[in-house]
């Protein structure tokens, strides 16, 4: 009897320090699991600029890498950036100032405006920045410019002039492979490529309040423009994706969203606080990242006249088969946006000075100085 109690006696010490030891194990692999976890996490590096030579974000080149334009009293220069590592690349630089700058839909062309004294060019790089094209245009300020979205040889440039005292628009074709320059007949300076050989343009018959439109689609080859929708005063366009924007025929606070994918298929609407300043319609920015990907907004949280007030802003993922808008989070002010191609990301602000990670609902200023409101 005496030895079978030593022996019990004898297990449950071992058990006992096995379980000690177990407990010990556990306890350090806790920090390296976690350690291991934020890893895993990528970090949003914050440039490493001064504060007084950015000009802007211009977009996104990948998932993580966005041009960013800088300058100062020399030069003008455009880098590609990217956000996990913190490295600039300085891939264009030269002693004249850049006015506008768009980034072609596969990202591997970048048309850009300069002012070379008293001359306006449009230049084409690529993202080595070589010149491919450079174009004298007769814009004597800011000009417009899209690229078509399945021909990158093909850009539209436009730009407003004054004819007897009359503004007109003026809307250029740039085929880059032939360096020929076509002048197109029509009234909008937001005319957005469709396809290789199709445009859209929105006309609103010298209407202020941009209340009233007409939707009309245009063909570069036979030069003649269709009326398809009279009453549409904005539309956002990506890929095969259009959302139509009208005010509300049932509740004048209200402006109605209409979404078709593909184009001139209706699939869903929405409607949205509407918000005006001047009596002119003040249209939410939008953005989706991919083809058929979520389309994302800043929308107002109730009416809004700008000339009385701020008004209060939630950037949002809109759900036009529900008819709803889920919110991401609140935001100080109605500016742009722009989603990343893989959806995690957005930039926000008049510089895109913010990026927004939309699966967390965080949002960090990619400066180190200026105005960091969150």
């Amino acid at each position: 009897m005496k030895k079978r109690q030593m022996s019990n006696k004898r297990i449950c010490t071992i058990g006992l320090f096995l379980l000690l030891l177990l407990t010990a194990c556990q306890k350090q692999q806790t920090p390296d699991n976690d350690t291991s976890q934020a890893e895993k996490e990528p970090v949003i590096h914050q440039l490493q600029i001064p504060y007084e030579e950015f000009r802007k974000v211009i977009g996104w080149v990948s998932g993580e890498d966005i041009l960013v334009h800088l300058g100062n009293t020399e030069e003008d220069q455009l880098a590609v950036y990217d956000l996990h590592t913190g490295e600039m690349d300085v891939i264009y630089s030269l002693p004249a100032y850049i006015l506008s700058v768009e980034l072609s839909d596969d990202a591997d062309k970048i048309a850009l405006q300069m002012i070379d004294g008293t001359t306006s060019k449009v230049q084409v790089i690529d993202l080595e920045g070589t010149v491919l094209q450079t174009q004298e245009v007769g814009a004597s300020s800011y000009v417009g410019m899209d690229w078509n979205p399945e021909d990158d040889n093909l850009l539209f440039i436009s730009y407003p002039e004054f004819v007897d005292y009359q503004e007109k628009t003026v809307l250029k074709m740039w085929d880059l492979a032939t360096n020929e320059v076509v002048r197109l007949e029509t009234s909008s300076l937001g005319t957005r490529w469709y396809s290789s050989n199709l445009y859209l343009f929105v006309d609103h018959n010298e209407d202020d309040t941009l209340e009233e439109g007409a939707l009309y689609i245009g063909d570069i080859r036979t030069g003649e423009e269709l009326l398809i929708n009279s009453q549409v005063s904005e539309f956002y366009l990506h890929e095969d994706s259009f959302v139509a924007m009208t005010p509300s025929d049932f509740n004048e606070d209200e402006l109605l969203l209409s979404f078709q994918y593909p184009f001139m298929v209706d699939k869903g609407y929405m409607t949205v606080p509407k918000v005006t300043m001047n009596e002119r319609l003040v249209f939410p920015y939008l953005s989706q990242g991919k083809r058929n990907g979520a389309i994302y907004g800043v929308l107002p949280k109730e009416r809004t006249t700008l000339e009385s007030e701020v008004g209060e802003y939630v950037l949002s993922r809109l759900d036009f088969e529900n008819h709803t808008a889920r919110p991401v989070m609140d935001l100080p002010d109605s500016a742009p946006i722009s989603v990343s191609n893989n959806q995690e990301y957005t930039l926000y602000g008049w510089q895109y000075e913010y990026v927004i990670n939309l699966d967390k609902q965080t949002i960090q200023p990619l400066l180190q100085s200026g105005n960091q409101s969150f």
